[in-house]
């Protein structure tokens, strides 16, 4: 189904029968009196203390006994970070393979860095023919064993139009329309007509909203990012996922790993609350793309927020595996990426 019968299929739900919906407001969840906890101890605790530049920086193991020191690692960006820090993840956690969750804007957006001149860089992008997702090589390096992933679970385009898809027709007709003006026209995106609107509409679904935006919209991207994860782990080479700060593409990928490992939500929220100790987003307007974003929303990770994410996913595919499954990482890739997280 094209773009065009796609819009008046969804003209037809909302004016002649369909159930109208309100966009991407977050249920009314419960107040969550939600106790922290302590995280597990890890050998390399004391390494990871001691990084300076990189914020967020964390291994899944100190979230849950089902996975191994010293395998999978969350955090901030970390290209601009120390030669020291750089040094301790390379020589001291044998970091090697990184998934770049970011956007290509945000990409081009990044000062020069010696972590991305010397490493061979793989890119994914969609299938026009078949659909599905393939990962292009970039770069090929013969000096570095580091391997860069860039798998971007917010880009524009898509992220755009699965929100409009998801509103009320009175709202989302004005952004259709705005698209197909500056198609025709050839206007170079982001349209500013466009992404004032879409802001406006991420910013009243708060972070519940983009959430279940990227849950939606990105799932050859989470099945792809899993993959490359489960490969790395096979060969013993540890990976880091990022984001900009490491809190919400990153956060939903971790907490997809550790539901994949049996933690319990209690584990997944932990972790994710964890995230609120980074510096704020109020404090980090570096991208001129999220000038606009409520930064006083955005800049929050509450266990409620989270706890909804999970309860959706429950409520729309049954369980967590299901939805894996949805994206296209079966049940069999899932068991195979727990066991080799937990094993010895």
């Amino acid at each position: 189904m094209n773009g065009i019968q796609e819009f008046w299929h969804r003209m037809e739900l909302v004016l002649f029968g369909g159930a109208q919906q309100k966009g991407l407001i977050a249920p009314q969840v419960p107040t969550v009196d939600f106790v922290e906890g302590t995280p597990i101890s890890i050998p390399s605790e004391s390494i990871i203390c001691s990084l300076t530049s990189i914020v967020n920086f964390r291994d899944l193991a100190s979230a849950t006994s089902n996975i191994r020191p010293g395998r999978v690692y969350r955090c901030a960006c970390p290209y601009q970070s120390s030669c020291e820090d750089l040094a301790l993840l390379q020589e001291e956690l044998n970091i090697t393979r990184l998934i770049d969750l970011r956007t290509n804007f945000e990409w081009k957006a990044d000062k020069p860095s010696t972590v991305v001149a010397s490493a061979t860089i793989w890119k994914s992008s969609r299938d026009t023919i078949g659909g599905g997702l393939v990962l292009d090589q970039l770069q090929n390096s013969a000096t570095s064993n580091v391997g860069i992933y860039r798998i971007s679970l917010q880009e524009w385009s898509f992220y755009t139009r699965a929100l409009v898809l998801q509103l009320p027709v009175h709202r989302a007709f004005p952004i259709l329309l705005w698209l197909a003006i500056a198609k025709m026209l050839r206007w170079k995106p982001p349209v500013p007509q466009v992404r004032r609107r879409v802001i406006a509409e991420a910013n009243r679904g708060g972070l519940y909203g983009m959430y279940v935006t990227i849950l939606g919209a990105f799932q050859p991207e989470i099945a792809c990012a899993l993959r490359v994860l489960t490969e790395a782990v096979k060969l013993k080479e540890p990976v880091a996922i990022f984001c900009k700060l490491g809190k919400d593409r990153t956060g939903l990928l971790t907490m997809l790993i550790l539901a994949c490992c049996s933690a319990s939500d209690h584990e997944i929220i932990a972790d994710y609350m964890r995230s609120k100790h980074i510096p704020s987003l109020k404090q980090d307007l570096t991208i001129k793309k999220l000038e606009g974003f409520d930064a006083e929303v955005f800049s929050k990770a509450p266990a409620a927020t989270l706890l909804a994410i999970l309860q959706h996913l429950r409520q729309t595919h049954g369980s967590i595996r299901a939805y894996l499954e949805t994206c296209g990482f079966s049940g069999e890739e899932q068991d195979e990426l727990a066991s080799l997280l937990r094993e010895e």
